[in-house]
């Protein structure tokens, strides 16, 4: 269970050939209430790292713990969040590369606000909701999903 999440927008900027490059990263510290908790992240984090989801990227990022908060430094993807009309241009994609994955693990929480849309191509940036899952789980909460979103409509 999750206690509490912090954010923290960073900027960073160093020079290549004397040319001035800037970076804009997230701190993301999340204190969970069990050990347990917290070896299940580092575990789904670690596999993360190997993992690649085809049309749909995760944002560069590292992590380190510090008792029961994980810290996590993600690339800030400056974009635009999903909203209803991207939703049903990217959700063939989501359904292909997020649900039908064959990686030991995939992202389970499919809201339009985990995703952000750079130059067409789709991130996934909510990285403590990418766990172990089967696709038949995987499937259960997408059809929710889209049940829900359906019925805002």
């Amino acid at each position: 269970m999750i206690l509490k999440k912090i954010f923290e927008f960073t900027k960073t900027m160093s020079f290549v050939d004397a040319i001035p490059v800037t970076e804009h990263h997230y701190v993301k510290k999340v204190t969970f209430a069990q050990d347990q908790d917290v070896i299940e992240i580092v575990d789904n984090l670690t596999e993360l790292k190997k993992c690649t989801f085809n049309r749909i990227k995760i944002p560069k990022f590292d992590f380190v713990t510090e008792g029961k908060t994980v810290i996590m430094n993600i690339q800030y993807i400056e974009g635009t969040v999903l909203d209803g009309k991207s939703l049903a241009f990217f959700k063939d994609i989501m359904w292909q590369d997020l649900v039908q994955s064959t990686n030991k693990i995939a992202p389970i929480a499919y809201d339009p606000g985990n995703f952000i849309m750079k130059d067409n191509t789709l991130y996934y940036i909510d990285l403590e909701d990418i766990r172990a899952s089967t696709v038949q789980e995987r499937t259960t909460k997408y059809n929710y999903f889209l049940e829900h979103i359906n019925r805002k409509s």
